[in-house]
This record gives structure tokens, C-alpha cells and sequence, in this order.
């Protein structure tokens, strides 16, 4: 070992730092360090090497120097001064300081540490290095590297004799022996031995040849003794045991079965192409180790904006680092992720259709399944590669297969896809393999990798690979990629036909529409769930309990068998239950370990009918359900009674929330009694915005029971006003728990659904279920019941008539949208001989004026389009029946806000509000009316004339004017009660009434300059 010499092959200064300590770090990796930094500038010093023990509370600071003369006292000092500053920046935890020669020290430099007590600074030479990465398995041992060399050298002519002089090169593909051998005592020969022990080939010595010439070196005067493969593999059969790999990969990934999901005889036994299926994933990047290891949901929330920013191709992240360990859920999309990578890499022709960002590279892909893995888990690393061939059957040609493998890793062209590593079950074999694969990557530094795992099974092991591997999460689905997947899927499994992808991007859009389904759709494998599960109805289950339940089997029990034990449903569901509610009922998504525990043996005591013979202690029970389906996940810690503790919560809110309606309906709660109510258990919490998807889920469950249940719903939404608009509001809670209730077709009576729309129809402004409830069974008797509840001309007519102009819209518009109304259309409601049609004619004109593109830009040729709906509008104020005038009050209203009417229509309107004003007694028209008053452009008060006097009129005017303005209603009515005394000249005179225009807020006079400037006019 004396005569070692370690040379780094690198010229450039930056690269040759960057490379040698990249390389000694992997002699701190062996003494259990990890989450290395290389080259941190700090003030007025650079230290070379920080990083962090795996298991104890400590870090490493080195200084590495690859220099050719031995390092002296000076500049140990100098290290030792930076060094003391970093142990009094962090304490109290310890700093150790290395410095790393490969040179060696000088001998007054060692005595000048022993003098100082030896304990300032661990003092490291080459020979030490050398001998740690023999230790740690990351470089042959000389001994056997002169063994190996030995053999190139046998079948020489002449007698070659091993020289003393050996060396040890650094080189971006790791590290390399070189033996040199002597004829006639003169050195003529060498070899060069990689650090897994087998000697380069030809082309590769090559290239180390060039690079060691640069600096100097002369081994091109040498003779380079090329390996002899006594296995007598030549590269025709290398080629085919290539061929045959491939088809084995083609056979093993290039197809997608629906194995362990819902899916009927035909669609289960289809294996569908990969390409034609796969969606492209992206990445979002774990910046901290700590949080890959503690695994917070919590992030995962609080980065959910951030991750669209930061959502990255898997080919564009494989392109920038060539080693990626991805974490995701259940049904994440990781191993078809990774055989698209297999397909994609051994048949370039179908890469683009995988993954247009894919690097181009010539990568040979070596597809490892851990599942499949069992004692071979143990194996070094190069073994488990080699046992491919036998899964893949290749029988003579495993050895040629054997030579692939070894070509492709030392010339970096090899990509190992590693998928499941949570699928390893015992952790101490787990880690076995983690270590293993960290030592092949070690002897193989150009080799690439993607490596995926479960969240929670990658928790023990994350540390160990913290310096290997980039950390990303596996982004969840946005619309792009549901829309994306559903396509496909129906291309693939209905065909491939127009209709087809119509009905399947609206089922898209459907999927996206509703919040709490849009949440399971992000997830590949539930997407895939929910879809056959469509397939299976007929349609989209309005019931989302029907989704959720199949869901929870996929997750628990159907999918993924190989990998993981099935879990019971039986024993599972109903202590999952007994959790969910529990959290629910205390307000809270988080529950400690140690609570979690007391609560899993309250319910094992207090369902023993069900429980006691339960198979899996409580330990198991919380770290199978985790593992397995991530239903229940570790989330991080908290403090409890001064004693910290893991805290978990339900991977999706939904999941907590439709367990703890099945523990409602299943009695799965503490302290159960025979004769609970369900809705004295439910009393407490109808406005309560966390119960709002779980009194709905729970009346679904109810069945034939809900009656209750609804009319409590009915009663409570009768108490909410009708004019205060409540959204967001807890008051508001009924009428939205009431809306989802008939969206998901609870079973109900005909007299007491009619009631529940009757009701819904009154509070509308308090409910965004309108639509969805016309979208569904229910919608004809919804529309049936408001025509019959606006016909009451009561002062719920404002809320009525917004909820039929939802309906409206969804009626009479193309795909929901309301500009595709054509005026054809309008006019012929507004000109129908059926009233009901007139309302909804200017329902609609009134929400396009609202809120359409239609009466943005105004022309002459737009105004002469309006000009008959305004007309028919006019006409329709001298209807006897109370929901046309209102209709088209309100239409009137946008109209004139977008300044539609012209002047001499104002003539017509004003007498004809004055008079729906006076005779009406409805609080909503009486708004609705002095609305309109307000809104409409002031014009001269001679060209409007009153046909007949109206008596008391001035106090009738005044009585308005003097209302309390507590709402905006009845500042409208201030507002309207000047500009009807405008008008009429009574009951103020001119300058009173101008005195009074100046005062008023426009709040209340919306029109107050348009006024206060014609006013003077006048007067003259």
C-alpha cells in the first residue's frame, strides 16, 4: 500500500474539485454520514465537505487537498481555525473535522497534532481512503485487482512480472485501478481494473488514456492488456441476448391490464398498450430531505398552489439528473410510470408517444420489480441485474445477457428503473437492499436511475440515499391530465370514434366540476377506478358514495395483491370509522399516535360483535393501512402532556368524510346506544361547515330511513331570510346540505322532494345547486315546481325567479354557455302566448345584459337588435300576472345599467313603474321596480306623461323617500323616490328637490349628476 499513488483525471480546477470530492465523500458515506454540501462559501474561508451522521446528532466538516507535495502544519491550522468557528456556531451539537491529503502529511504537521492532543483534527492520508472504500465495498481490493490483472497478462508471449508501482485514478465513472507489469525489469504493460473488480475493455481505456496523457503522463507509450473473456461471449451474442431482453420488456411493460380495479370480463382481460394509455407525469421537487423522510401531508397542502408553478416532466427532470427517487401515493401512477420508461428506452419508435421531453440516450433499461424480489433482496447489487435473464427466460443466453449489463454500466449507458422499493415488506431487508444499491452506485457513478416508492416505505431508508438521488413527489393530476386520461381510456376501451371523445370530454369536465370527485380524480388509479365504474352504471354515480366505497376496496383489498397483503374490509372499515368520526366530531384532521392507539382499543372494547377476533394487533393495524393504501398516513409530530408524538391524518378529507357517515349509519361511534336518533346525533353540527359533506353522505347511507333527516333540512332552510344574501355564511348551511342531499337522489316521497325543491327554489341565493339539480333525475320536477311556486307572487319571487334563470341558461344555451343564446330564441319567449315562456325570455335577457359578452360593445347595429326585446319588455309591464312584470323589471334593470334604452323608450317605462310601484304590495317587486327607476338615464320631465292622476301621490313619494336606508334595497328606494318626484313635480319644488339631489349619496341615487345637471337646465 506504500507505493499507491491516487490521481484525479480531471484538468479543468473547478471539475477536479468537484470530482474528488464527490469521490471522498464516498469514504464519509461508509462512517454513516449522508445530505452532503460541497464547496459552501462562508466569510473570508471555503469549506470543502459539510454533511450529517444518519443516526447521531453530528456533522462532518472536511478539507480534501489532491495536491502533489505532503501537507504541512500551516495548513492544518488554517483549517483547524475554520473549523473551530463552525463547532462554536452549532453547538451544542458535536462538529468532527477531517482533513483529507492524498499525499499524505509532513512529519512535523503529525507531531504538531499529537503535541496538541491528537483531538483538534482526524488527520486522513491516501492509503487511509484507500483503505475505507475497500472496507465499504466501494473499490476492489488491490489483492484482487491484481488478481484480475494477472489474468490479462497470462496469455501474454513474453513473461510479464507485476510492477510495485501501482495507482488509484479518480474518474467520473468511478474508481480505477491501475497495474502496471515489467519485462526485463522495465515497465511495458498495464491494465486497468474499474472498482467492480473486472478490467476495461479497449474502447474505454482509451478514453482514460487521452485524459491521464493530458497532464503529462505517458501511457500510450504502454501496451494495454485487453481482458480475456474466458466465457467466449461474442458481441453477435450480446446482441441477442439484447433482442431478447427487449421482447421480454415488451411482453413485461409494454401493456397496461386493469388487474384488481372494477372492471367487468371484457375491459378486465384487455391489456391495453402503454402508449395509448399513459398520461405523461410530472414532478414536483422535494427541496428539504426532511421533508421526504417526515412525509407531511401538511406540505403537501401548503404547496398545492406552489406545485403548479413547479410541476416538471419526468423527461425534462431526467435530462437535468440522472438519478431520481420518486415518492407518491397509492395509485400514483409509479410503475406504469416506470415501464413507460422501459418501453420508451428499448423501442425509441414508441418514445415520443410516451414522452415527448424523454432524453434522447441510448440507454439499455434494467427493469427491477421489488415485489418480486424476495431473498434476492440481500444479493450485491450486480446479482439482482443478473437474475433478470431468469425471469425473462433467456435460458443459453443469460451470460451474454450478463455481458449487456456490464458493457452498458461502465460506459453510463445503463438505466436502472427500480420500482416499489416500499414493496420490500421486512425493513431490515429493505435497508439491506438500500445499502447494496448505494455501493453499486458508488462503483458506478454514470449509471442512471429512477427509483420509486410509497411515501411511507421509503421513510426508513430515505437518509441513506440522500446523496444519490434528486427527491421529487409525483405531481397529482391537474384537468389537463384527467381530461387527458379519460380520452384514452375511452379511446382504447370504447373506440375510437367522434362520439367517443365527445362524450368523453364532457365526462371530463363533469369529473372536474364536482370539487370532492375532482380530488379522487387526481389520483391515476382512482381516476381509472371512477371511470369504470361509469362504465359499470352507465353513467357517473350522482350518489359519491357509490365512488367512495369502491375506492376505499381498490385501495384496501383488490389492488396490487402482488405487492401487498389485501387488508379485510370487515375488520378495517368499521375501525377506520370509529377514527373518522371521532376526528370529525373534535373538529380535527390530525390525530397523535397515542390517541390513534386508544381509540383503535375503545372500538375493539366497544364492537366486540365485530372485533374481537380481529387478526392484526393495533401496531400492525396502523402501519398495514398505511402501507397498503395511505387511507391513514403518518402526516408528522406534535407535542402531547410535554411527550412528542407521530401525528396521522386521512390521506383525503373525503375519505374521513364519508367514514364517518358510514360509522353514523353503521353505529361505528363510542358509546352506542339501541335507541340513538340519527338526528340528535346530527343536531349539533347542521351549521357547521365541516359536517357539510357529511350530513349528505349520511343521508345517501340512510336509504328509506332519511325522512328525519330531510325535514329537519326543510324546516331549517325556512328559517333563513329571504332577501340577505347568506353564501359563505353558516345560515346558509341547511339550504346547501338540503341541495347535495337531492343531488346525490336520497329517497324521498314525491310530496316531500317537491317540498325540499319548493324550498330550495325560495333560498336559491343561498344555494349553488340549482343546476346540478336539473342536471339530474330530479331536474323536470324541479323546473315544474318553481313555475308553481312563482305563481304564489310572494316575496320569494326574486329568488325564484334567479333560480329559473339558472335553468334557463342550462336550457337554452349550447354546452352552458350563456353567449350561445341566440336572439332568435329570446324573441320568440318574449312573443309566446304562454307566460311562463315570457318570464324566462327575459330571465335570460336579464343575466346576458348581466353578465353576457353580447351588450359589452355597444353599436347602432347591436342597439337595432335590441330595440324589439326592449319593446316587448315595455309591453310585458302591463301583464296582470306579478312574475312577468318582475321578470321583466329585472330585465330592464342590466339593460339600462349597459345604457341599451334609448329615450323615447324611457318615455313608456317611467308612467308604466310608477304604476307597478304604487298598486304592488310585494316587498321583491317593490325592489325590483325602483331598481329600474333608479338605473334608467334621467331624461326632460315634459316628455314623460302620466295618464292619470294617482291619488295621495306626494305622500306616497314621501312616505318612500323617508324609509330607514338599512339595506340596499331601500336605498334604491331613496333613490328612486327623487327621481319619481322628478318627474311628477310633486311633492317638492325644484330648488327643494335639487337641494335634496345634492345631499344624497350616489349610494342611493345612482343617476344623482345625470339629475343634478338637468335640473338647473330646467329651472331656466
Amino acid at each position: 500500500m506504500e507505493n499507491i499513488t491516487i490521481k484525479i483525471l480531471e484538468t479543468d480546477p473547478n471539475k477536479k474539485g468537484d470530482l474528488f470530492a464527490r469521490l471522498i465523500s464516498e469514504y464519509f458515506i461508509s462512517l454513516g454520514y449522508n445530505n452532503f454540501r460541497f464547496n459552501i462559501s462562508k466569510s473570508g474561508r471555503e469549506i470543502d465537505i459539510e454533511a450529517n451522521h444518519r443516526t447521531e446528532i453530528r456533522r462532518v466538516i472536511a478539507e480534501c487537498k489532491a495536491v502533489v507535495d505532503k501537507i504541512g502544519g500551516d495548513e492544518i491550522n488554517k483549517f483547524v481555525g475554520s473549523l473551530d468557528v463552525e463547532k462554536r456556531k452549532h453547538q451544542p451539537n458535536e462538529t468532527v473535522g477531517y482533513f483529507i491529503s492524498l499525499s499524505g502529511f509532513k512529519e512535523t504537521a503529525i507531531e504538531q497534532e499529537r503535541d496538541a492532543g491528537g483531538n483538534r483534527v482526524i488527520l486522513i492520508d491516501g492509503n487511509q481512503v484507500i483503505k475505507e472504500l475497500v472496507n465499504g465495498h466501494s473499490l476492489v481490493s488491490l489483492e484482487k485487482a491484481m488478481e484480475r490483472a494477472g489474468r490479462c497478462a497470462v496469455y501474454q508471449p513474453n513473461i510479464l512480472v507485476p510492477s510495485t508501482n501501482v495507482e488509484l485514478l479518480a474518474h467520473e465513472i468511478g474508481w480505477i485501478w491501475v497495474i502496471y507489469f515489467c519485462s526485463n525489469k522495465e515497465i511495458t504493460h498495464f491494465v486497468l481494473i474499474h472498482a467492480d473488480g473486472e478490467a476495461l475493455s479497449k474502447s474505454l481505456a482509451d478514453e482514460i488514456i487521452k485524459r491521464y496523457d493530458t497532464q503529462e503522463m505517458k501511457l500510450n507509450n504502454l501496451i494495454y492488456l485487453e481482458p480475456v473473456y474466458l466465457n467466449g461471449v461474442t458481441d453477435n451474442q450480446v446482441l441477442k441476448a439484447k433482442e431478447r431482453y427487449f421482447k421480454y420488456i415488451s411482453s413485461e411493460c409494454g401493456d397496461i391490464q386493469l388487474e384488481g380495479l372494477p372492471a367487468d370480463q371484457e375491459v378486465g382481460t384487455r391489456r391495453l398498450k402503454i402508449e395509448n394509455i399513459f398520461v405523461p407525469l410530472n414532478l414536483t421537487p422535494i427541496t428539504n430531505l426532511t421533508e421526504t423522510i417526515s412525509l407531511s401531508i401538511e406540505i403537501d397542502k401548503k404547496n398545492t398552489k406552489k406545485q403548479k408553478k413547479d410541476r416538471i416532466s419526468v423527461g425534462k427532470c431526467l435530462c437535468s439528473n440522472s438519478k431520481l427517487a420518486i415518492l407518491a401515493k397509492p395509485g400514483g401512477g409509479k410503475s406504469t410510470l416506470l415501464k413507460s420508461l422501459a418501453v420508451a428506452y428499448a423501442f425509441p419508435d414508441r418514445r415520443e408517444k410516451i414522452d415527448k421531453h424523454l432524453p434522447e440516450k441510448e440507454w439499455l433499461p434494467l427493469f427491477i420489480k421489488c415485489r418480486q424480489l424476495e431473498d434476492d433482496a440481500r444479493l450485491p447489487f450486480i446479482n439482482i441485474l443478473y437474475r433478470i435473464s431468469k425471469r425473462a427466460e433467456m435460458g443459453d443466453l443469460c451470460t451474454s445477457f450478463e455481458e449487456l449489463i456490464n458493457r452498458s454500466l461502465r460506459n453510463g449507458k445503463a438505466l436502472l428503473l427500480i420500482d416499489g422499493l416500499d414493496e420490500i415488506s421486512d425493513v431490515s431487508v429493505r435497508k439491506s437492499f438500500v445499502n447494496q444499491l448505494r455501493t453499486f452506485l458508488t462503483i458506478y457513478p454514470l449509471v442512471s436511475v429512477v427509483l420509486t416508492s410509497r411515501e411511507a416505505g421509503f421513510r426508513v431508508i430515505g437518509s441513506s440515499l440522500a446523496n444519490y438521488f434528486v427527491h421529487y413527489r409525483l405531481s397529482d393530476f391537474n384537468d389537463t391530465d384527467i381530461k387527458k386520461l379519460t380520452v384514452a381510456w375511452h379511446k382504447e376501451v370504447i373506440g375510437n370514434k367522434k362520439a367517443v371523445h365527445t362524450e368523453a370530454l364532457k365526462l371530463a369536465d363533469s369529473i372536474c366540476s364536482i370539487d370532492r370527485v375532482k380530488r379522487l380524480a387526481k389520483n391515476p388509479l382512482l381516476l381509472t377506478t371512477l371511470l369504470l365504474v361509469k362504465r359499470w352504471v352507465g353513467h357517473l354515480p350522482t350518489r359519491r358514495s357509490v365512488l367512495y366505497s369502491k375506492a376505499i376496496e381498490v385501495l384496501l383489498m383488490t389492488w396490487n395483491v402482488e405487492g401487498h397483503e389485501p387488508l379485510e374490509l370487515d375488520e378495517v372499515i368499521p375501525q377506520l370509522a370509529f377514527i373518522a368520526y371521532n376526528m370529525m366530531v373534535e373538529g380535527t384532521q390530525q390525530i397523535s399516535s397515542k390517541k390513534l392507539k386508544e381509540l383503535l382499543l375503545l372500538a375493539r372494547k366497544q364492537m366486540p360483535e365485530i372485533l374481537s377476533f380481529t387478526k392484526l394487533k393495533i401496531t400492525d393495524f396502523i402501519e398495514r393501512v398505511e402501507l397498503r393504501s395511505s387511507l391513514l398516513v403518518l402526516s408528522g409530530h406534535e407535542v402531547e402532556n410535554g411527550v412528542l408524538y407521530p401525528t396521522y391524518e386521512f390521506q383525503h378529507l373525503t375519505f374521513q368524510e364519508y367514514l364517518t357517515s358510514l360509522a353514523l349509519i353503521e353505529g361505528y361511534y363510542p358509546n352506542r346506544e339501541e335507541d340513538d336518533l340519527l338526528i340528535d346525533i346530527l343536531n349539533p353540527y347542521f351549521f357547521n361547515e365541516q359536517w357539510k359533506e357529511v350530513i349528505p353522505l349520511t343521508a345517501v347511507l340512510s336509504g328509506r330511513k332519511v325522512q328525519p333527516l330531510a325535514k329537519k333540512l326543510i324546516s331549517l332552510c325556512k328559517e333563513v331570510p329571504t332577501y340577505e344574501r347568506l353564501l359563505n355564511s353558516p345560515d346558509s348551511i341547511p339550504v346547501e346540505l338540503l341541495g347535495q342531499c337531492i343531488i346525490d337522489e336520497i329517497q324521498l316521497p314525491p310530496d316531500l322532494l317537491r317540498e325540499a325543491l319548493e324550498w330550495l327554489g325560495r333560498r336559491s341565493n343561498n344555494c349553488t345547486h340549482i343546476v346540478n339539480i336539473y342536471k339530474g333525475k330530479y331536474g323536470e320536477e324541479l323546473f315544474k315546481v318553481l313555475i308553481q311556486t312563482i305563481k304564489q307572487e310572494d316575496d320569494d319571487i326574486i329568488n325564484i325567479a334567479s333560480a329559473l334563470s339558472d335553468i334557463a341558461i342550462h336550457k337554452y344555451s349550447v354546452h352552458n354557455e350563456l353567449d350561445s343564446i341566440d336572439i332568435e330564441t329570446i324573441m320568440n319567449l318574449l312573443t309566446s302566448i304562454n307566460e311562463y315562456d315570457n318570464s324566462i325570455g327575459a330571465l335570460l335577457v336579464m343575466r346576458l345584459a348581466f353578465e353576457g359578452k353580447l351588450f359589452r360593445n355597444k353599436t347602432d347595429e347591436l342597439i337595432k337588435v335590441i330595440k324589439p326585446i326592449n319593446d316587448s319588455l315595455i309591453k310585458m309591464l302591463d301583464q296582470k300576472e306579478l312574475h312577468i312584470k318582475f321578470s321583466a323589471c329585472w330585465a330592464l334593470t342590466w339593460i339600462s345599467e349597459r345604457d341599451f334604452i334609448e329615450n323615447n323608450q324611457i318615455e313608456q317605462i317611467i308612467p308604466k313603474l310608477l304604476s307597478c310601484w304604487v298598486q304592488t304590495n310585494n316587498n321583491s317587486f317593490r325592489y325590483m321596480v325602483t331598481w329600474v327607476i333608479t338605473s334608467l338615464p334621467i331624461i326632460e320631465r315634459s316628455k314623460v306623461s302620466f295618464i292619470c292622476n294617482i291619488p295621495e301621490i306626494g305622500d306616497f313619494i314621501k312616505s318612500e323617500y323617508y324609509t330607514e336606508t338599512s339595506n340596499f334595497a331601500d336605498r334604491v328606494r331613496n333613490g328612486a323616490a327623487i327621481t319619481m318626484a322628478y318627474y311628477l313635480g310633486n311633492p317638492w319644488t325644484t330648488p327643494q328637490l335639487s337641494s335634496m339631489i345634492s345631499e344624497i349619496s350616489e349610494s342611493r341615487l345612482t343617476r344623482k349628476n345625470n339629475l343634478l345637471s338637468i335640473l338647473p337646465q330646467e329651472s331656466l
